[in-house]
């Protein structure tokens, strides 16, 4: 169980793999910090630790169903973020990292068609460096699709929508912003429209089959069919020389037409429609005129047919898509709820209607259900009376057909009826930040929850599983702090074996064919595990691994090569010899290259120097020295190798 005499670790990114669930653990004492990846089914028998990492922070960031993706990443390195990507199928052999070289991954990503789509660039590079790549779960399958705008600043792509086959999202080339599209193959990542010069379009949407999105700081509606001729600005909305209404914020699709927020300087802020056509844009509401400034449409979600959304006076509306039809919901037995958000938001069951909890700010709150009728509208269940929930209620995600949910500190889960509403499990923890931490394994939901009856203000987690009702419910002995094991790190296959370094006590380079009789340490030399750069890896050339290291006896950083026995295993360079050691290293054109940095930390003299080898001690040589004192990775790229640090007159600014 866990000590409490310790700070807590917090549960989070709960993702369902398979039978099974996975999720991240984060936790930290006063000499480092360690980022857990974990699996269960649901039992204590089935729970278990995938991967440890020290001094990073382990994220899910998607998952197909059979695979979750998770990023591994420096603690430090904001605002980049500067990751591995691994894959997990939620067992210890099929958890492994796909990129060996760091990433600088940015914060948008989505699945489309089984594959992770997301903005990176190689090398750990500057701010803005993003382009598009992809990630199918395997090392050779994950790749950069187009570089649309080469050199240090990117194209930043964005706002990734999937829509049948195709993904969208907007990019920046050399001439201009756009709307791009692709496969998920090289050639088919192409511009689908080039938008106007310095504009900056947002809010992507799918009506149908057609887009729509707005355009500058003018506000511009646009629509596109998926091609150039059918891409443009929709009038009234395209704002010629500034002037006319300016579109806010679309709001959702029931159908083949986009409800969206404007502003017109006669009318204020309305509603309006539109298929995408002048004829087919019309204004559904008259409120009374207000400024954007003063008050907006913020929560909005489709059902078929209907859109529901809050108006400006605050209460519950719905619309089919005329005039006529768009009202606020009135005539609800013993009278129509006032629908409260902040970031509770709504969730839709599986009879078609909608989720949502009713009440204010500082009160009590309960859960309704809407199909967007007067009739179709009722309290499910008072579950927070007597002021047992507050404000502190959340929607998670629909698991087999029921929608998941906390209040009153509890995990409920529903169907949409009173009689389906009930409490799965007792205890939950929620963020105002992140999602509500549960997911299926098998017949069974885990969730990260607390003891109840700890101390207030210092909730005590739990990993928690239920099969549905409260009696069913299991505390899992999860010990979050159990020590570090070994922290193996760096698993590159070599032959029939697969070579790591592990990180913690006993240390040392260490190869495996997956028995305990096969794992054996090849040296008791330290690999730099905690530098943050690329010679945390190896490099493959040849029937050889090289990888860098400092000596057993507390030598500096040396480039060493192993060939997989104990006797193969030895440095190759002699850089530490002048006060120096190997920083970052990578196998690039059929030899290997290494950065050997000075150890004096003397920011005035020092430097660093580009190395060749063929891998031998003979064959290694420097090149030249590098514009920069402290480097971090080395990587190649096509026909070039690229590298990251900080020189000396910018220090403590990246390259």
């Amino acid at each position: 169980m866990v000590d409490t005499q310790v700070p807590p670790a917090s549960l989070f990114n709960f993702t369902s793999v398979g039978s099974r669930a996975v999720f991240a653990v984060g936790r930290s004492d006063e000499a480092e910090s360690v980022g857990e990846l974990w699996t269960t089914d649901g039992t204590d028998a089935g729970t278990e630790r995938l991967r440890a990492f020290v001094g990073m922070e382990v994220h899910v960031v998607g998952s197909n169903g059979r695979i979750a993706f998770v990023l591994v990443s420096q603690r430090e390195s904001y605002p980049l973020i500067l990751s591995t990507l691994w894959r997990t199928d939620g067992t210890a052999a099929g958890t492994y990292a796909i990129t060996q070289s760091v990433l600088t991954f940015f914060d948008n990503a989505v699945i489309h068609r089984g594959a992770l789509v997301f903005s990176a660039c190689a090398g750990g590079t500057t701010i803005g460096c993003g382009e598009p790549w992809v990630s199918d779960g395997t090392a050779g399958g994950t790749r950069r699709l187009r570089d649309i705008t080469p050199g240090d600043f990117g194209s930043d792509p964005r706002e990734f929508l999937s829509v049948g086959d195709r993904l969208y999202f907007f990019a920046t080339a050399p001439d201009g912003p756009g709307l791009w599209q692709t496969d998920l193959t090289p050639q088919g990542t192409r511009r689908v429209a080039l938008l106007p010069p310095y504009s900056v379009p947002r809010d992507l949407k799918a009506a149908g089959e057609r887009l729509f999105f707005i355009v500058g700081k003018e506000n511009s509606l646009w629509t596109s069919d998926g091609t150039a001729e059918g891409t443009g600005p929709v009038p009234p909305f395209d704002r010629p020389r500034g002037r006319g209404p300016a579109a806010l914020l679309l709001l959702g699709a029931p159908g083949e037409s986009e409800f969206f927020t404007g502003f017109d300087p006669v009318l204020g802020v309305q509603v309006y429609r539109t298929d995408g056509t002048p004829g087919g844009t019309r204004r559904l509401t008259s409120f009374p005129r207000v400024e954007p400034t003063e008050a907006e449409v913020k929560e909005a979600i489709p059902l078929p047919g209907r859109l529901l959304f809050v108006g400006l006076d605050g209460q519950l509306w719905s619309s089919t898509g005329s005039r006529a039809s768009t009202h606020p919901l009135t005539g609800c037995e013993g009278g129509c709820p006032v629908p409260y958000f902040g970031y509770r938001g709504f969730s839709r069951v599986a009879s078609g209607g909608l989720l949502f909890f009713e009440g204010k700010v500082g009160d009590d709150v309960e859960p309704w259900v809407t199909n967007g009728t007067a009739a179709g509208t009722r309290r499910l269940l008072e579950i927070c009376a007597n002021g047992s929930c507050g404000t502190d209620v959340l929607f998670g995600p629909v698991i087999g057909g029921r929608v998941l949910f906390a209040a009153a500190q509890d995990l409920w889960s529903t169907d949409g009826t009173a009689a389906g509403t009930r409490r799965v499990g007792e205890g939950v923890q929620i963020s105002d930040q992140d999602p509500l931490p549960v997911a299926a394994a098998g017949s069974r939901l885990v969730f990260a929850g607390f003891d109840k009856s700890g101390p207030p203000g210092y909730p005590i987690p739990r990993l928690k599983s239920s099969a549905g009702t409260l009696r069913s419910e299991l505390v899992l002995s999860l010990s979050l702090r159990d020590g570090q094991g070994s922290n193996p790190t760096a698993f590159t296959a070599l032959g029939d074996d697969v070579l790591f370094f592990a990180c913690s006590e006993p240390g040392g380079i260490w190869k495996t064919r997956g028995t305990p009789e096969t794992t054996v340490r090849l040296t008791d030399a330290e690999g730099l595990c905690n530098s943050g750069s690329t010679a945390q890896t190896f490099g493959v050339l040849g029937g050889v691994a090289y990888f860098a290291a400092f000596g057993s006896d507390g030598s500096p950083g040396e480039a060493w090569r192993t060939d997989g026995t104990p006797e193969g295993t030895w440095p190759i360079s002699h850089v530490g010899a002048d006060a120096k050691y190997v920083s970052a290293l990578t196998v690039f054109q059929g030899k290997l290259f290494f950065v050997a940095e000075d150890l004096d930390g003397d920011v005035s003299t020092k430097h660093s120097t580009l190395w060749s080898s063929d891998g031998t001690a003979a064959g290694s040589a420097p090149l030249f020295d590098l514009p920069a004192i402290y480097v971090f990775y080395l990587s190649a790229f096509e026909d070039a190798l690229y590298f990251e640090g900080e020189n000396r007159e910018s220090f403590g600014n990246f390259l």
